[in-house]
């Protein structure tokens, strides 16, 4: 049950990252988000890491917002747009 439940979060991970990374004004970086939040749990700043996290996961979904105003249908694959909600 553990490993359908892992496997369910790396997916949805895999599919964020994704829709974040492409299109245009999608420059981040995700290494420097990744250490800080390491960093700061090795360090045992607990707020520290948690803030980092929040952080991250915030700014995976502003940009996942940004391609879903582009037009940016999930359903069409390979990172196609469609036409532009209004």
């Amino acid at each position: 049950m553990a490993d359908r439940f892992c496997d369910q979060l790396s997916d949805q991970a895999s599919r964020y990252r994704l829709i974040s990374q492409r299109g245009p004004g999608s420059e981040r970086d995700d290494l420097g988000e990744h250490r800080t939040i390491a960093e700061r749990t090795l360090d045992g700043d607990a707020d520290g890491a948690v803030e980092a996290l929040l952080s991250h996961y915030r700014l995976t979904a502003e940009m996942c917002m940004a391609r879903f105003d582009q037009g940016y249908d999930p359903r069409a694959g390979s990172g196609k747009t469609s036409r532009a909600r209004k």
